[in-house]
């Protein structure tokens, strides 16, 4: 399936569901990693994001995110999005507004 239809039917759908490469307990972040065939489009372009993963994905803080990563810049993701709740903006007239740049719900489910 191409990009395009790809992000056409994720920006159409209601819910966006996926996995994560880790999650981060002091932040309660997500940590998704964009790599080739795993793109960014289902956590970012439907109003609900569900992300699942298991317990051994489970990090204590940020430092252990880049710990994780390696020191070998040529093995990076080409993007990496740390997810810490629904998209909020106060950019409109100065009044916090929830979903408008993103999901308006993420919920993250641990299996395991």
């Amino acid at each position: 399936e191409a990009p395009v239809q790809r992000w056409q039917k994720a920006f159409g759908a209601d819910l966006g569901v996926t996995s994560v490469d880790w999650a981060v307990a002091e932040t309660g972040s997500l940590v998704v990693c964009s790599r080739p065939g795993q793109g960014r489009s289902c956590s970012l372009l439907p109003p609900v994001h569900v992300a699942i993963f298991e317990p051994s994905q489970l990090i204590p803080d940020l430092f252990d995110v880049f710990e994780k990563l390696g020191p070998e810049r040529d093995a990076l993701p080409t993007n990496i999005t740390l997810i810490t709740g629904p998209s909020k903006t106060g950019d409109i007239q100065l009044k916090l507004t929830t979903g408008v740049h993103g999901p308006g719900e993420v919920h993250a489910l641990v299996f395991g």
